[in-house]
């Protein structure tokens, strides 16, 4: 207990003993003190130390947080300074002399005072908030001439004031150490060199009591250099410091007037020191704005210049100057964006009285402007937009030039701060042309440009590029990696089936059943349907071979894309003969999911019975029909838009079933790449299945059973024109016709043109022209056709009889109505089409279509009209006109109970109500389906009702429907049952499923937990369930198994399946690959097995190496590259260098400057970095380094 006690005594003896004790360091400067005799009791204590010797960065740092927690300063003898000393005319201009060694120098003119309370051991600058010091009375000098200017001899001799007392350099930071550098930019050049260097700064130990007068002291060559006009203290003289830039003549200030120095023996230099600095004094840049001056610190008095008030208190001068001083607890985190181009980021600003200061360099590097910040800060030069129009902005001279123009550069306007250099925010827009709007209360900065920037300009190439590929109707690259589906000369069929009880008024009782099958046969895509009925046996069947590849590497040396045997569908020429289906056959080079502005396409397909179709084009409702042929939907001649063409196949099933099918077709103007050759042959019995069945309610067709083959062939001449020939021979009327025709295609600017020609037997002739395109968002085409000698066309009429001209006009635009949140979108489509037959009779038919969604309802209108004018017996004409409208109303899906309702009108000859249909159904659980409707015909006099429900037990759909209609009592009753089935390749067993799976290909995907991260499932590695995995249309996600099933891809067209990457399990997991693209085909169902690895990140600072030593580099532009130097993904570094590249899968990879920033800067890596990512997460750490590439 004694040991304790004694121990805790004498420790506080000696912290007794120190407080008591005089401070280390040199004698108290008795000017300096005498001048804080007269700072009132209420001056607030200083932050930053201006008189102290400069420390390093690393150790300046810890010493300002440390103030705040030191205790209240001890009082100690202080002295007046005499009134008749003036103040300086440039406050803080260098760093405080060392003290004098004689203490009679100023001793005996200073009179004693009072004690006073002393400053903290280590003062700082006063705050710019500060109240003015009361000054004392200025001098009155005795009469007579003034004192003339001292020359550099009078200087020499002119000793230093003495430093304050507390401004002792600590023992292990040497005067003469060059501070650490604060982080620069991607590329700091240093500034013009100036032609004088400052001598080292001498060293001075510190001690540890003030002395009672001054002592003489050599004071070196900075120690008397004025300070910089912007920014912070001036460092202490380095072994090779930065010289300041030099001022360019053409903007450099006249110098200030030369000063005598005062004859006042406490203010003068040193003779040890006079003689260099009166040497180089000369050749140094005077600077041409003040600082605030340090609270305590003694400056050579200079003489008041006649244009100058005599200001004898330093403070109040720092005050006068209003120059800038950025703090931390300025600072300010905003976020800078561009509206237009959709740019932002994070930049650190201030906030100060005078405005919200920018950082110039992190602005710059945004805007992607090649101008570079250095020297500490002070210097910023490079160019924008053009390299005439260059930028130099010199703090130290107080210069500003913009493209060889000098502009005005005030006091506030611009400060170094921790070597960036900030501009406030009224001013960047005299600088470059763009408009800044600082919003403080959301922290964002929105920058509009007045002219083209680089990044502007860019995105405007790309979205040049964009139109046009959209215009060629070329296909980008695909998205993801592809896998191929092998082919197997038999495969194990997916089939659907749907078995029905029903009867009617007009057929009786009777059972049917509808089977399809798709899969691989004789290494082909096989596809056939059948129907039976009890009452009429085999009603209906179909059976279809071939091929699908967008890619076209069918059949060796011919590049087919598709080849068809059995039950096929030929092409339609641009004059001349339409398309049939039939048994027959079909080839082609063509791409499949291109087409020209002037073509029209034919969209077949299998429809289920008692099922309804509707067409919809970009949103557009085209088409619709429920009356099957051969158990297949057919809309002909279906115009296209210029551009891309959505189009979309709307199922409804009787008892509420919907469905969708989405067939994408890019449309361009019809002109081939330069040597590009195309062909499309086919021929077909029209309107004859191969196996020749016929159903029960069969009525043959115009020319049924008849041969017709076709034959058309393209070829790129160049760029600008496009050949076309076409062939055709077929029977009609028991007659062998036959047609040949030539054409081209070109275009100018955004219009594509055509030109056909044909010839017919029996001298029949056809000359057709047409434009279309685009312009203001109105998508058009115009064709025109001139028939002689009884010349037939079947693609303009839809019939073979004798034409003599045909003209036709497509017009589609979307109009946008309202704005922000009420904006609505309401795409039109019309058509208008006027033929003349040869025999005299004229024909126009016109359409106009829209659909408009407003408020969760799809509202659609269609107006059909029709004029018919004959020549009758007694020499007159006859005429009719027919416009009908449609009017549809239809809930968007997404709640429980759907609404439609439709009205059929008549406009001419006269106005009446014609139809009225209105149905519903409700969905009860996730299962049932119960649905109802009404319609009445006014003209018949005809009401029908109709109630049906679905119930899904499993995979298997069980259906109901039936029908009444009165007074006619015609009714229908039909019990229903359908599925599909297969085989799932991944777990080898048998499966059924919804129907409708036979009409596409479909995948089979496994996720699971790559532990090695070597792309391959291994022995003992689990499976991950929850995983979503989305296609264009459906979305699934994997059972405890790892797996699931993507149906519905379509035929021949290709498709991507990508993962959710959101619906991970653990935010640490990601899929190895983000996609897969596939070319799915009816029957085969595609394997693929995703890995799911583990993600790290890699981080790390960015550092410049400069001659002056390596610091921390902001802004700069990184690429991640894998090991196959594709992108992996892209940072920047932050203000202190920091940069971060997130979720990141194991393998290998390269650290690379942006080549773009890294020309542009004239930088490069100083070596080569690659980093190495495990299979398990972590933060791998890993810095780089940049330096000039010069």
């Amino acid at each position: 207990m004694r040991v304790v006690l004694g121990a805790t005594l004498a420790l506080a003896g000696d912290t007794a003993r120190r407080e008591l004790s005089p401070p280390d360091g040199p004698a108290a400067d008795p000017v300096r003190e005498a001048r804080k005799a007269r700072r009132p009791a209420r001056l607030p204590e200083p932050r930053f130390a201006e008189a102290a010797a400069p420390v390093t960065k690393a150790a300046a740092a810890p010493a300002r947080k440390a103030a705040a927690k030191r205790a209240a300063p001890k009082k100690a003898a202080v002295f007046a300074a005499p009134e008749a000393l003036p103040g300086p005319e440039f406050a803080a201009a260098a760093p405080a002399p060392s003290p004098p060694s004689a203490p009679e120098v100023a001793a005996p003119t200073l009179p004693e005072v009072a004690p006073q309370e002393a400053p903290p051991p280590e003062p700082v600058a006063q705050p710019p908030e500060a109240a003015p010091i009361p000054q004392a009375p200025p001098a009155i000098p005795p009469e007579g001439p003034p004192a003339p200017a001292m020359d550099e001899a009078q200087l020499a001799e002119a000793p230093a004031a003495a430093p304050p007392a507390v401004a002792a350099t600590p023992p292990d930071a040497a005067p003469a150490a060059t501070p650490a550098p604060p982080p620069a930019t991607a590329a700091s050049p240093q500034p013009p060199a100036s032609k004088i260097a400052a001598p080292k700064a001498e060293p001075e130990p510190p001690t540890t009591a003030p002395a009672p007068a001054l002592t003489p002291n050599k004071t070196s060559l900075a120690d008397a250099l004025p300070r910089p006009a912007f920014g912070g203290p001036a460092p202490t003289a380095a072994p090779h410091p930065p010289p300041p830039p030099t001022r360019a003549p053409v903007t450099s200030a006249p110098a200030p007037p030369r000063l005598a120095y005062l004859a006042t023996t406490a203010a003068a230099l040193p003779a040890a020191a006079a003689s260099g600095f009166a040497a180089s004094r000369s050749a140094l840049p005077e600077p041409r704005f003040g600082l605030p001056a340090s609270p305590g610190g003694p400056k050579p008095a200079l003489t008041a210049s006649s244009q100058r008030a005599n200001i004898t208190d330093s403070a109040g001068l720092g005050a006068a100057t209003k120059v800038p001083v950025i703090s931390e607890d300025d600072e300010l985190i905003l976020q800078i964006e561009t509206p237009g181009a959709g740019m932002s980021d994070t930049i650190v600003a201030y906030g100060l009285r005078e405005g919200v200061y920018l950082p110039l360099g992190a602005l710059t590097r945004f805007l992607d402007l090649p101008i570079a910040v250095s020297d500490d800060g002070h210097y910023a030069s490079g160019w924008f937009l053009n390299e005439k129009r260059t930028l130099a902005l010199n703090l130290r001279d107080g210069t500003l030039v913009v493209a060889g123009r000098p502009l005005a550069l005030g006091k506030g306007d611009a400060v170094a701060y921790e070597g960036e250099l900030y501009v406030r925010a009224d001013r960047i827009g005299d600088i470059f042309p763009l408009d800044l709007k600082v919003d403080l209360r959301a922290q964002t900065i929105t920058l509009q440009t007045r002219e083209p920037f680089p990044f502007e300009e860019r995105l405007a190439r790309e979205a040049d590029r964009e139109r046009l590929a959209s215009r060629s109707g070329r296909e980008g690259p695909a998205r993801f990696p592809r896998e191929e589906t092998p082919w197997r000369g038999l495969s194990v069929p997916m089939g659907e089936t749907e078995l029905r009880a029903l009867t009617d008024d007009d057929l009786g009782a009777r059972l049917e059943a509808d089977l399809r099958l798709s899969g691989d046969i004789a290494f082909m895509t096989a596809r056939a349907y059948t129907s039976l009925s009890t009452r009429d046996g085999l009603t209906a069947a179909r059976l279809e071979l071939g091929r699908r590849d967008p890619d076209g590497d069918l059949l060796g040396p011919l590049k087919a894309t598709e080849f068809q045997l059995g039950d096929v569908a030929t092409g339609a020429l641009p004059i001349g003969l339409r398309g049939v289906s039939g048994r027959g056959a079909f080839i082609t080079n063509a791409p499949l999911e291109q087409a020209s502005i002037f073509d029209a396409v034919d969209l077949r397909g299998d429809l289920l019975d008692g099922y309804e179709v509707e067409l919809y084009r970009n949103n557009t409702l085209i088409g619709s029909t429920r009356t099957p042929v051969n158990g297949q939907y057919a809309f002909l001649q279906v115009p296209v838009d210029f551009g891309l063409n959505v189009f979309r196949l709307v199922f409804y099933g009787p008892q509420g079933q919907r469905r969708e099918v989405v067939r994408k077709i890019s449309v361009g103007d019809g002109r081939l790449a330069p040597g590009q050759f195309i062909y499309s042959l086919g021929a077909a019995q029209k309107d004859t299945n191969l196996f020749g069945v016929r159903g029960p309610r069969f009525s043959a067709a115009p020319d049924f059973g008849s041969w017709r083959a076709t034959a058309e062939l393209g070829y790129g001449i160049n760029r600008a024109v496009t050949a076309t020939m076409g062939a055709a021979t077929w029977a009609s009327g028991g007659k062998h016709h036959w047609l040949a025709a030539t054409g081209l295609r070109t275009g100018i600017g955004a219009t594509a043109l055509r030109l056909d020609l044909g010839l017919q037997d029996a001298g029949g002739h056809t000359v057709e022209m047409g434009l279309g395109g685009k312009l203001l968002g109105l998508g058009y085409s115009l064709n025109h056709a001139e028939y002689g000698g009884g010349a037939i066309d079947e693609v303009r009429a839809f019939t073979g009889e004798p034409l003599r001209r045909a003209t036709e006009l497509n017009l589609n635009t979307t109009l946008h109505l309202g704005s922000g949140t009420h904006a609505r979108i309401m795409p039109i489509t019309s058509q208008v089409r006027r033929i003349e037959f040869a025999d005299g009779r004229r024909q126009t038919d016109a359409a106009l279509r829209t659909t408009l969604p407003l408020g969760g309802v799809l509202l659609s209108n269609t107006f059909d009209y029709n004029h018919t004018s004959a020549p009758n017996i007694a020499g007159g004409t006859d005429t009719s006109n027919r416009l009908i409208g449609t009017f549809d109303l239809a809930t968007l899906s997404g709640s429980r109970t759907r609404y439609r309702a439709s009205l059929g009108y008549g406009l001419a000859p006269g106005v009446n109500l014609q139809s009225v249909t209105v149905e519903a159904d409700r969905r009860f659980g996730e299962s049932t389906l119960v649905r109802g409707g009404i319609t009445h015909t006014l003209a018949e006099h005809q009401t029908t009702l109709g109630l049906s429900a679905i119930r899904r037990i499993g995979p298997v759909n069980v259906a109901f429907d039936g029908s009444y209609g009165f007074p006619t009592r015609n009714f229908s009753l039909a019990l229903r049952v359908g599925f599909s089935f297969g085989r799932n390749p991944l777990s080898g067993r048998g499966f059924i499923a919804r129907p409708g799976l036979t009409s596409g290909g479909a995948v089979a995907v496994s996720a699971f937990a790559d532990a090695n991260a070597n792309g391959l499932r291994d022995p003992g590695e689990a499976p991950v369930a929850g995983v979503t995995f989305l296609s264009g249309t459906d979305e699934t996600r994997t059972d405890a198994n790892g797996r699931a099933f993507v149906a519905g891809l379509g035929d021949g067209a290709r498709a991507s399946i990508r993962v959710d990457g959101d619906s991970m399990p653990d935010i640490a997991l990601a899929p190895a690959r983000p996609g897969i693209e596939v070319v799915p085909r009816p029957g085969r169902i595609h394997t693929s097995d995703f890995a799911i690895v583990t993600l790290s990140d890699i981080e790390g600072t960015a550092y410049f190496r400069a001659e002056s030593g390596t610091r921390a580099v902001s802004r700069l532009q990184l690429r991640l590259l894998r090991a196959d130097g594709t992108l992996a993904a892209r940072a920047r570094s932050e203000s202190d260098g920091f940069f971060l590249f997130e979720r990141l899968p194991a393998g290998e990879y390269r650290l690379d400057l942006d080549p773009q920033q890294a020309a542009t800067l004239k930088i490069r890596l100083e070596a080569p970095v690659t980093v190495t990512l495990g299979g398990k997460s972590g933060v791998v750490r890993q810095s780089i380094t940049v330096k000039s590439a010069q």
